[in-house]
């Protein structure tokens, strides 16, 4: 759990790393801070929302070891 929880900072650290070199921001300006946490709610807004989609298309999918078919996966055939 310790390795996601860092790989998560890790990864918002890059994020804003990114953001504010792609924008060429100072985040002394009160301006520029107004405009970094705007893109990167926005990045953490779309981050979330894609990983919610994902997560529910994966368990909409259907991982039962048969084919609509009837036949056998051949991962189990083969046994």
């Amino acid at each position: 759990m310790v390795k996601i929880k860092l790989f998560i900072f890790l990864a918002i650290i890059l994020v804003g790393y990114i953001i504010i070199n792609s924008y060429n921001l100072n985040l002394k300006e009160e301006e520029d801070q107004k405009q970094f946490f705007s893109i990167f709610s926005k990045w953490f807004y779309k981050a979330v929302k894609n990983t919610i989609s994902t997560i529910g298309y994966t368990f909409k999918q259907d991982w039962s070891p048969i084919n609509k078919t009837g036949e056998k996966n051949d991962s189990e055939t083969a046994n």
